[in-house]
């Protein structure tokens, strides 16, 4: 069984994904002010920039232009995965691998109104949402307790061309009240995390007592005579 947070319509797991292409086109240094912005977007266009070192070298900063309808079925797609899925630009004949970056959105409607493209190269550190599995093996959450999230992203660096969607973090065995670390988390073999504290804590498990309140004195007490 799979608890998902912050996910949309993306398939949950922890491998990589096939890389799609989204395509952009340039805009010139002229076509830039809030006045161009908001006739590009009544076109159905968002403005943004493409920016950051390639792994092939090249830094050369783009202005460009890509179809909101685009992002926004990315953004359906992958919900919380979306800053830390690698794609395909395509600028005309110019292709580069690429994270998203600065979504900014409406602040009533939450629709995207610009988004920027920073260049991916393998190494490079991001943040990767995080998957809870298998509450059915945890006697806690079983009997009714909660699972209290912490932390939804660990950052890790990745060697290869793609990122995983998402980390899965193992519940199986989990006691009530046990802290929730990074040995529970299942790291794909090209994946680590990048400078995270041997302290961090994903999340915590509360038992239910009694009365029904999570993580009351008689919760600890329960899961003890059931596994006795």
């Amino acid at each position: 069984m799979v608890r998902d947070y912050g996910k949309s319509d993306a398939v949950v797991g922890s491998a990589p994904m096939e890389i799609q292409t989204i395509q952009a086109t340039a805009r010139t240094p002229e076509e830039t002010g809030s006045r161009y912005s908001h006739r590009a977007r009544e076109q159905g266009k968002l403005p943004g920039v493409l920016y950051g070192p390639g792994a092939d070298g090249d830094k050369e900063r783009y202005l460009i232009t890509v179809e909101r309808r685009e992002i926004e079925k990315q953004m359906r797609r992958l919900g919380d995965s979306i800053a830390s899925t690698v794609f395909d630009l395509q600028l005309g004949e110019y292709r580069q691998r690429v994270l998203i970056r600065d979504l900014d959105r409406d602040p009533g409607t939450a629709s995207p109104i610009a988004v920027n493209f920073l260049r991916y190269r393998p190494g490079y550190p991001v943040e990767v949402p995080v998957c809870f599995v298998n509450e059915e093996l945890c006697l806690p959450l079983k009997r009714g307790g909660m699972l209290l999230s912490i932390n939804r992203f660990i950052r890790v660096s990745c060697e290869g061309e793609t990122l995983p969607e998402m980390l899965l973090v193992d519940l199986t065995g989990v006691r009530n009240s046990q802290k929730i670390g990074l040995e529970r988390v299942k790291f794909p073999a090209n994946v680590q995390p990048y400078e995270v504290s041997e302290s961090f804590v994903l999340g915590v498990v509360k038992g239910k007592n009694v009365a029904g309140t999570p993580g009351g004195p008689d919760a600890a007490a329960g899961e003890a005579a059931v596994t006795a």
